[in-house]
């Protein structure tokens, strides 16, 4: 079952998750928000301490943070996702919603 990896909510009711099965994450739609919100206007609290090396990393696409610039990390501190998989993850969601969208029919 998919859950988000920062909340732990699971897809029922409202919430949608963006799932990536290869490596076993997922982000919510709220946590996609707040996320964004985070990347817009960065506090210390919300960027994971980042050494020269480069050891923080992109749960999702595995890239370190030298590479992707700043990392957001989950309330946990075990799950990090960069700008360009917040992006992807928030296309996913608005992609299954048009899907969804689309086979509905109107009512008469």
């Amino acid at each position: 079952m998919s859950f988000c990896s920062f909340c732990g909510s699971t897809p029922e009711g409202t919430v949608l998750i963006a799932f990536d099965e290869k490596v076993n994450a997922g982000i919510c739609d709220t946590c996609i928000v707040l996320c964004g919100e985070v990347i817009a206007n960065p506090t210390e609290k919300d960027i994971p301490e980042v050494s020269s090396k480069g050891e923080s990393h992109c749960t999702f696409c595995g890239k370190n943070s030298q590479e992707v610039g700043v990392l957001i990390r989950g309330p946990a501190g075990k799950v990090y996702i960069c700008r360009n998989c917040l992006k992807a993850a928030a296309a996913s969601i608005i992609s299954t919603l048009q899907n969804f969208q689309s086979t509905q029919k109107p009512n008469n």
